[in-house]
């Protein structure tokens, strides 16, 4: 369990930004002048130690000591402090599970202008996370982080417009923000564009564009991608049909537990497309999807189970799932739920039942006018049957009753077949209708952390010109010393000395510069940036080596 912890602590530091690690020190003894500095109130060595034990670099690693540092550098304004600390109550891996702490630390780092703060804090808000459900906050702080190029907030923006949650719905505005995200390799952004263009929302439909898409966000693992790609080659869209790939994704969908391809992959099996045909495997992966509630993978494990294949022959199994898939409202299933009640087979026969399931399906527009006759007739039949019995126990009357029964269920069973063609036109059609469904439920899922770096140099930039600039104003207005005093003080001016000093008081400045400019500890900075840093730090050696002369 330790170790668990100690893995999942490191994935959660792998989010935060390491800029001001190690910027305090190289060794242990730098470590506790840091510590010292940072017991003193300096908010920034504070974080810096926060990263360190969060780390273990130069220290035991200690995940309590570093929630202690970090916390009391977010107290005094800290951004990347109060995100990490957001995270850490977010997740609730280091300290107890709290969403409300998680927002009000979400909420100080992003009135600094902290993107990840803010699009973590919209994420809060669209899922009513320690505060309530919110979509318009939500789109409100995402904006405000994709439009720092947050690639995470820009795939929720564009999922916002997508849904028309929290904004009017816009396909365009959609696209915008699904391509800025997608560019950047979010999976999720990369498979809801290839879902646009598949189904031309917002753009032109072009399978050669969603194939694009849906093949990088497959690449990265992202299941609902790999189904729809396997749906791509197996219907020959974009792409030559090609059963062997459409199994290949589908398999790897479908292992990672999407139920979608679990009944596309059982399907293939069934039919003997791109595998061998394999009732067993067939069984196996409808199983798989139908225990997940998939209606159409319930509805053909319950023909499994009818007819025998891969399984041995059982009506009351096939009933079973049949009922569970007529329970979602799955016209087919309700027909062979319906017939089953007639024929008696699994079940008591129940002509009522039979009556209803089929009204049940005609109220769904399935067997309209030939339905409802269907209906009245056994509804009629049934109350002759009552009359003939309660006159007479002629059996001869009551075998031909069944033997209208039988053909009358012969001929429906004709209409179904004669139907079954455009129900398999619509087939795919029911697919991208489910898979719009589960657009909702896997979209803010887990992000691709990509483009950290950039980021965390525009932060660091952004503090490093703040924190100079009144030193850069300073230097600009110096002259250069025109004789022998005026150098000297141009010299304790760049080491910060003020008169009267003494030799200790210059080592200490002299340290004290390095530890702040030394340019290794800047090298991750822009070039123009670090070039300046340089060539102060070389001002900072002139003038301690001058001044060492006195």
């Amino acid at each position: 369990m330790k170790i668990l912890q100690k893995i999942c602590f490191v994935l959660l530091l792998a989010t935060f930004s390491s800029v001001y690690a190690g910027s305090c020190f190289d060794n242990v003894t730098d470590i506790n002048d840091c510590r010292g500095i940072a017991e003193q109130g300096n908010a920034r060595a504070q974080y810096n130690l926060g990263m360190v034990y969060g780390n273990g670099e130069g220290v035991p690693q200690d995940y309590k000591e570093s929630v202690k540092w970090f916390k009391l550098a977010a107290e005094q304004g800290i951004a990347q402090a109060q995100y990490n600390l957001g995270v850490m109550y977010g997740n609730g891996r280091i300290v107890p599970q709290d969403y409300e702490e998680a927002v009000k630390w979400y909420r100080l780092a992003s009135e600094q202008g902290y993107a990840k703060a803010q699009s973590n804090l919209g994420l809060r808000y669209a899922n009513g996370e320690g505060v309530p459900q919110d979509y318009k906050e939500a789109v409100k702080w995402y904006r405000l982080a994709a439009e720092q190029g947050h690639a995470p907030a820009q795939s929720n923006l564009g999922y916002r417009y997508y849904s028309g949650d929290g904004v009017p719905q816009d396909y365009n505005e959609a696209i915008k923000w699904f391509k800025l995200a997608a560019k950047q390799g979010i999976a999720q952004a990369q498979y809801n564009l290839g879902l646009m263009y598949d189904n031309g929302q917002g753009v032109s439909q072009d399978y050669n564009e969603a194939i694009k898409w849906f093949k990088l966000a497959a690449e990265q693992g992202d299941a609902p991608a790999q189904s729809n790609l396997g749906v791509m080659y197996e219907n020959g869209q974009g792409v030559p049909q090609n059963y062997n790939e459409a199994v290949k994704w589908y398999r790897l969908a479908a292992k990672q537990g999407l139920s979608q391809a679990q009944f596309n992959l059982g399907g293939r099996y069934a039919k003997g497309q791109g595998v061998p045909q394999d009732y067993k495997e067939a069984v196996k992966w409808f199983r798989l999807a139908a225990e997940q509630g998939y209606a159409q993978s319930q509805f053909n494990l319950g023909l499994m189970y009818h007819k025998g294949l891969g399984v041995p022959q059982d009506y009351k199994e096939a009933i079973k799932w049949f009922r569970l898939a007529a329970e979602q409202g799955y016209a087919e299933a309700q027909y062979n739920l319906s017939l089953k009640d007639a024929d008696g087979r699994g079940v008591l026969q129940d002509y009522k039942e039979t009556v209803n399931g089929y009204q049940k399906e005609e109220i769904q527009g399935n067997d309209k006018e030939a339905v409802k006759s269907y209906s009245k007739s056994l509804e009629q039949g049934n109350d002759d049957t009552q009359g003939e019995l309660e006159q007479s126990q002629d059996k001869g009357g009551k075998s031909l009753i069944i033997i209208v029964v039988i053909l009358i269920i012969f001929l429906l069973w004709f209409y179904r077949l004669i139907k079954k063609r455009n129900l398999e036109r619509d087939y795919q059609e029911q697919e991208r209708e489910k898979e719009k469904e589960q657009v909702h439920r896997e979209q803010e899922r887990q992000y691709r952390r990509k483009k950290e770096k950039e980021q965390v140099r525009r932060e660091q930039e952004r503090q490093y010109r703040r924190e100079k600039e009144r030193q850069e104003q300073s230097r600009q207005k110096r002259e250069k010393p025109k004789n022998r005093n005026e150098k000297d003080r141009s010299y304790e001016e760049i080491l910060g000395l003020s008169s009267g000093w003494t030799k200790s008081d210059l080592k200490s400045a002299y340290r004290k510069k390095c530890q702040q400019i030394h340019p290794d500890k800047w090298k991750d900075f822009p070039e123009d940036i670090a070039q300046r840093l340089e060539k102060e730090y070389k001002e900072v050696q002139k003038a301690y080596k001058y001044l060492s002369k006195k």
